[in-house]
């Protein structure tokens, strides 16, 4: 039994104590000590009508049976690390002393954890606020992420310490809501010195209504991925269309089914060796052609076709444009058929169906719908690696995508001389270009001309962080956070996640930053104290309420649970006047 009585503990000898109110007890479960049998004497205060405190709230939430440090465990396990709530619930039960606690009050402590830990960011905002300011002003990047159906998750990264500043969820990424949210940071954290966004309309929208005066840019990523996909649109819906029209892929995998059947049951019974792979790697085989080694080179070459996917970077569409890699493997295979069938190999040892295969290539490589819809995409493949080259935003590392393509100050003045000479001398070549390479070029032309200005800082100030250009840390920040949600639960897809999903989730990350844990927290040890300290006047049932979804243009649920709602509803819409 661990008695809290703060007065008595903190009085002096012989000082007389308020008398005693109440003593009561419970069971508490923490971390240092396990289960424990706690007491709590309350005494009365100075003034009427008030208690003074036992102490015990220092050490476990009222009404709640474990304690913050159990709370900040499993709340930095699970949203920090990925674990599962198994894996917490064994990490728990082997510790000295065992901790015991079931699945439902884990997930129930995750809740609780992101609700304190919330409201803890919030009121130690301003200390994290001092911190940045002794660096300069610093680089917001701002960005929505979201699946299929589920709620917007709305985000503020600050590049110099990569810290996230605040992240909003929204039924829909729209320009009303995300002008709220950046009042909000603004109003917590100060005004940035710079912006750095996507070209979405809403973003860009909310910039100017509320951070008119700060240098807004846009991210080069982004607007490459808006140049590609307008200089992709055509020939990739004319490639498209031919190649469905063709039926092709259909064909070739009926074929690739039947000949995998035929061999399969060829092997069963004993009639043929599989030898094309040893072949390849060069081990002495003393056969000659046969129908076996013939369906062997046919899938071979179905399946060295299939995997065109790989002569992309792993950077998505239209930096990897996959139809054009399947076009020119699609070739590359008729080529080699060809000369297959042009040798010195015996037709006759050949199978008919990989002359068939054969066959259909050719023509496929011979349409002249396929011919011209494939020199129109190779065409704007190289005006946007002109633009990449131009932008240096070529792809680089193992992961692309997340790859910052940060630039030193200078190399950014040498990129915008070049960007306007590039626009300047495509100017000029307009006028005496095919009409096919000048709708290109106008395209690459409209887009910088647009954005000139918010390509790179301009501004007088100077910059915490001035090598920043894209949104892609914070993009790799969402991508982290939906892999520890993939891991946690199993699933592909996390849009159910997302549904139920609070924003303060996002913000656990920042605990792996060491001046956030320094400014906010002072330490990991500390963060159970920091949690048993923070207060609002919001309880945790109408934050929990909060979290629940809702979809585009769903009413709250204590709006349609008001008496005589449709009476009402009629009586506000009735006299809104015909649109015309």
């Amino acid at each position: 039994m661990y008695t809290f009585d703060r007065p008595a503990e903190q009085g002096q000898a012989g000082q007389a104590l308020a008398p005693v109110l109440k003593t009561r007890q419970r069971t508490v479960v923490s971390l240092r000590f396990g289960a424990i049998r706690c007491r709590e004497v309350l005494r009365r205060a100075d003034r009427a009508g008030l208690r003074s405190p036992s102490g015990l709230d220092s050490f476990v939430g009222a009404g709640l049976r474990y304690a913050y440090d159990v709370i900040a465990h499993v709340g930095i396990a699970y949203y920090l690390h990925g674990h599962t709530l198994a894996d917490i619930q064994q990490e728990l039960r082997q510790r000295t002393p065992t901790v015991v606690v079931p699945t439902s009050s884990l997930y129930d402590l995750c809740g609780y954890f992101l609700y304190l830990f919330g409201q803890l960011h919030v009121q130690q905002a301003q200390r994290l606020r001092a911190v940045l300011a002794r660096e300069g002003h610093s680089v917001w990047l701002l960005d929505c992420t979201q699946e299929a159906d589920s709620p917007a998750f709305f985000g503020i990264l600050e590049t110099h310490y990569g810290i996230l500043l605040g992240c909003w969820k929204m039924a829909t990424e729209n320009q009303s809501e995300i002008a709220t949210c950046l009042r909000q940071a603004v109003q917590h954290f100060g005004k940035p010195g710079r912006l750095l966004h996507d070209l979405g309309a809403a973003i860009t929208g909310s910039c100017a209504e509320v951070l008119a005066d700060v240098s807004d840019g846009v991210c080069h990523f982004h607007l490459a991925r808006d140049v590609g996909e307008d200089l992709f649109r055509q020939p990739h819906e004319a490639l498209s269309k031919r190649l469905h029209a063709l039926k092709l892929q259909m064909r070739l995998r009926g074929q690739r089914q039947d000949q995998v059947d035929y061999l399969r049951k060829q092997l069963a019974r004993g009639e043929g060796v599989l030898l094309l792979q040893r072949l390849l790697t060069g081990a002495p085989v003393k056969a000659c052609w046969t129908a076996t080694l013939g369906r062997e080179v046919l899938l071979a070459v179905h399946f060295w076709i299939l995997d065109y996917a790989q002569d992309g970077k792993r950077q998505g569409y239209p930096f990897d444009p996959h139809l054009l890699y399947l076009h020119r493997r699609l070739v590359r295979a008729a080529d080699a058929l060809q000369r297959l069938f042009c040798g010195r190999v015996s037709q006759r040892c050949l199978p008919e169906s990989l002359r068939n295969l054969c066959v259909r290539l050719q023509e496929y490589r011979d349409d002249a719908a396929i011919v011209e819809a494939a020199a129109w995409y190779e065409q704007a493949q190289e005006v946007f690696l002109q633009l990449r080259r131009t932008l240096r935003l070529t792809s680089a590392g193992k992961t692309p995508m997340s790859e910052s393509y940060s630039m030193a100050v200078d190399e950014q003045r040498d990129v915008s001389r070049e960007v306007k000479g590039f626009c300047e001398r495509w100017r000029q070549e307009t006028a005496s270009c095919p009409a096919r390479a000048q709708q290109l070029h106008e395209v690459v032309l409209t887009h910088l001309e647009r954005y000139e200005r918010k390509l790179f800082y301009e501004g007088g100030e100077p910059l915490n962080e001035q090598c920043d250009r894209t949104t892609n840390d914070l993009e790799r920040n969402w991508r982290g956070h939906k892999r520890r949600c993939r891991g946690r639960h199993g699933r592909a897809q996390v849009k159910k996640d997302m549904q139920v999903l609070p924003a303060e989730a996002l913000l656990v990350g920042n605990l792996a930053i060491a001046e956030y844990v320094e400014a906010v927290v002072g330490s990991l040890a500390e963060l159970p104290q920091r949690l048993a300290e923070t207060a609002s006047g919001e309880s945790f049932a109408s934050w929990k309420a909060r979290q629940r979804p809702c979809q585009v243009g769903q009413l709250p649920r204590v709006v349609l649970r008001q008496q005589n709602f449709l009476d009402h509803l009629l009586q506000v819409c009735l006299p809104l006047p015909n649109s015309t």
